[in-house]
């Protein structure tokens, strides 16, 4: 089947850019390098899906890991799979259930996509349950060769069909990386620097986006979807947890900083159970 990916290269753009060469075919030092052809070497099935076993960066040279900002929370999200810190060349890994063990130890890059706009999980991911079911050795191998026959890069206008325009201002890649159960960069900055007022604008900002989705989500009934978003909904909460104690324990603000937080924590409750009663 053919699988469609979106690289995060506003957050990770080496990474992003070293994978993308890849898939387009590289030759560092004279030495023809890149995905096509090769194979997916280990699948565990229910937990992750390999590939990239010929060692050689689109630069020839191994780079470091270059931010840990974005996390495994989820199922279709693509990361490297260096052998150790700072060791990243051409292995790459498809999560297959949300995996914390890899946090902070191999940079997410980029998800895999629906076919279309409106795909659900169940069809994003249904080419890597195929090679989930070829079967495997104790090691990992699959017990048949899976091949990646061809591999590239989308014209813009066939990516613009899976993805969107790109986003162009704080909102819509809000909207983006809530769609995808990531914090937004911005949103992450901001915790980090305690800027109370910024963090709540943004979480108010995806919180808006999302209410917005579960309606869609709603009057199609689409269970897959719900479950995506409420995946998006945690890393929302935990920002405004943080929030909520920065104002009431380090600013000393906590009237109006406080009360803005408890109540998009009511917002996001609200959320939380119309998207339950999908499924």
């Amino acid at each position: 089947g053919r699988v469609f990916l979106e690289l995060f290269r506003d957050v990770v753009p080496q990474t992003a850019e070293n994978f993308r060469l890849l898939c387009l075919g590289a030759s560092p030092g004279g030495r023809a390098v890149g995905y096509k052809g090769t194979e997916l070497h280990k699948v565990v099935p229910g937990k992750v899906v390999e590939g990239g076993e010929f060692d050689c960066s689109a630069s020839g040279k191994d780079f470091a890991d270059e931010s840990f900002r974005l996390t495994h929370s989820r199922a279709g999200l693509l990361s490297m799979a260096g052998a150790g810190p700072d060791a990243n060349a051409s292995r790459f890994q498809v999560v297959l259930r949300p995996s914390p063990e890899l946090d902070n130890k191999q940079v997410v890059f980029g998800q895999i996509l629906p076919a279309g706009p409106d795909g659900p999980v169940a069809d994003r991911l249904h080419p890597l349950h195929w090679v989930e079911a070829v079967g495997t050795s104790r090691t990992g191998t699959p017990r048949e060769a899976v091949v990646v026959e061809d591999c590239g890069e989308l014209a813009p206008a066939e990516a613009a069909k899976l993805v969107g325009p790109r986003p162009r201002d704080d909102e819509a890649q809000a909207e983006r990386y809530s769609r995808g159960g990531l914090r937004p960069p911005k949103l992450t900055d901001s915790v980090l620097r305690e800027n109370l007022a910024d963090v709540l604008e943004l979480t108010a900002d995806c919180l808006e986006s999302l209410e917005w989705e579960t309606k869609k989500a709603e009057r199609a009934s689409d269970r897959d979807r719900a479950q995506e978003i409420e995946a998006s909904l945690k890393p929302l909460g935990m920002a405004l947890e943080e929030a909520k104690y920065k104002a009431g324990t380090v600013t000393g603000d906590r009237g109006i900083h406080g009360r803005k937080a408890q109540s998009q924590q009511l917002r996001l409750r609200d959320l939380q159970e119309a998207l339950q009663k999908l499924y």
